[in-house]
């Protein structure tokens, strides 16, 4: 947070323990070591104690300076605490127009799971003390978090992108800010948008993001992106961001994230090349029950792989055999191997659709394609390299099997990983 409301302090004691305390959360926010909680700790302890020393002030804005160092120090440890919502409330009483009180007590209130109040102490916050960035990216983050059902959580998200941008505009050179627009573009994809422009938008805010100052260090920058991603299914950016944020914050887990990607691609590549091993014979039957024409009610011809090139293949119809699913973390996509009639084998991935899907294509159904886009999948991981064709299908209804085109359904899914930093 800020501290420029409290530069007119005089007092070279309490100046002292401001400089302590921000140094406290360049440690809170950068630092990721085994040892972070008790380097915190120590450094917690050391303020209070400088606050304990301190003879008590009369006037009420000195004494709302001092609860709050308390209630920020307290607050910089990981759990919940009761006297840091005592010390910032008391605070935001005694001068209300602190927008460093409000929002401070806000991030008290979410860590407590009380997000209500914590959207009220950041509203708060914007009506009492006008614009700031602060107040504007926590209320984005809360808008996101708070539990609600349909029209309501879809407008919470159209809010918290409204709320995010304000907050850019503020500041256009400040790293957390577009980091946070960013998210809120992410979520309002999976609850609004439902289209890939929203996320290259979010992709977009994230660049920015990083080429800001002090990025660098924030690891659920890259853990988003990787995210992102891999969703889209740029397996090489997801894996290099996911790596990236493992070497600032080893304790998210990006590293593992990583690897199931790696393993997808491994699984999905050896199925390739030893196409599914099946047996010939069995291969042969498999791929004699596709048909060698359309029916007439496509009104196209029908294509091979080799016949189509990288990118859309507008016009043209693909017939292929389901082989075998690989399911996928995050589960959207749903993915496939599959094979044409001259057995090619490739990769399948389907946006937009559920997971019952997997039991709608059992092996050996035959799907027609309709405009298919062809990709080439590749990844390239500590001297491995794999590389395989796969086409990915945005619109569900442009698969037809037995005559009926698969029906899309909405997926609602949320994987923006957020630690609330203030």
């Amino acid at each position: 947070g800020s501290f420029s409301i409290f530069s007119a302090m005089s007092s070279s004691e309490v100046e002292e323990l401001q400089r302590l305390l921000e140094e406290l959360y360049v440690l809170h926010d950068t630092y990721f070591e085994a040892d972070r909680k008790d380097k915190i700790g120590v450094s917690v302890k050391h303020i209070l104690s400088g606050l304990q020393a301190l003879s008590t002030p009369n006037d009420a804005r000195t004494k709302a300076l001092l609860l709050f160092i308390r209630g920020k120090t307290l607050d910089a440890l990981p759990e919940y605490s009761k006297e840091a919502e005592e010390a910032l409330s008391k605070a935001t009483k005694l001068d209300p127009y602190s927008s460093d009180c409000w929002n401070c007590l806000g991030h008290v209130f979410w860590k407590k799971g009380d997000l209500e109040s914590a959207r009220k102490c950041f509203e708060g916050a914007l009506q009492s003390c006008g614009p700031n960035k602060i107040s504007l990216r926590q209320l984005s983050m809360v808008l996101r978090t708070i539990q609600a059902d349909g029209e309501t959580r879809q407008q919470n998200a159209r809010e918290a992108l409204v709320k995010a941008k304000e907050s850019v505009k503020l500041d256009v050179t400040d790293a957390m800010s577009w980091y946070i627009l960013g998210n809120a573009h992410l979520c309002n994809f999976f609850v609004n948008e439902k289209t890939f422009s929203e996320l290259v938008r979010a992709l977009k805010a994230y660049q920015q993001a990083e080429n800001c100052t002090g990025s660098s260090l924030n690891p659920d920058l890259f853990f988003n992106r990787g995210t992102v991603y891999a969703f889209l299914e740029n397996f090489q950016l997801a894996v290099e961001d996911y790596e990236k944020a493992h070497q600032i914050d080893p304790s998210l887990g990006a590293d593992q994230k990583a690897d199931k990607i790696v393993n997808f691609i491994a699984k999905t590549s050896l199925t390739i090349s030893t196409k599914g091993r099946l047996k010939q014979k069995r291969l042969s039957s498999l791929l004699k029950s596709l048909p060698s024409t359309l029916p007439p009610s496509f009104g196209r011809e029908m294509s091979f792989l080799s016949e189509l090139n990288i990118g859309s293949n507008a016009g043209k119809v693909l017939v292929v055999k389901s082989v075998i699913p690989i399911p996928r973390e995050g589960d959207i996509p749903v993915c496939f191997v599959v094979a044409d009639g001259r057995a090619n084998f490739l990769s399948l991935s389907i946006y937009n659709v559920d997971l019952g899907v997997y039991e709608r294509l059992r092996e050996s159904e035959t799907l027609f394609i309709l405009d298919p886009t062809l990709k080439v999948t590749s990844l390239r991981f500590k001297e491995k390299h794999w590389s395989f064709l796969s086409l990915r299908v945005v619109d569900p209804s442009k698969i037809v099997i037995d005559g009926q085109p698969l029906q899309p359904s909405i997926v609602s899914s949320n994987f923006v990983s957020e630690t609330f930093a203030s």
